[in-house]
């Protein structure tokens, strides 16, 4: 019962997250930065979690996802 009740406040609070976001940010933006974020998300449960090893070529593409998010910030 616990767990259910956490996860309705966790599913809650992404809610007001993303009204707060809409209202804010453009939705080219938001969708950027989701998908960004997920990708980073996944690596780190990835590393942590399972102990997968990344590559340069890995690590060079999160930067490059980090940069288009600065970017999309400071320009979109």
């Amino acid at each position: 019962m616990v767990v259910l009740w956490g996860g309705a406040i966790v599913y809650a609070l992404c809610a007001v997250g993303w009204f707060y976001a809409f209202r804010h940010m453009k939705v080219s933006t938001i969708a950027g930065l989701y998908g960004v974020t997920t990708v980073i998300l996944l690596t780190m449960m990835g590393v942590f979690i399972f102990h997968e090893k990344l590559s340069w070529w890995e690590i060079s593409g999160i930067g490059c996802a980090l940069i288009s998010i600065a970017l999309l910030s400071r320009f979109g």
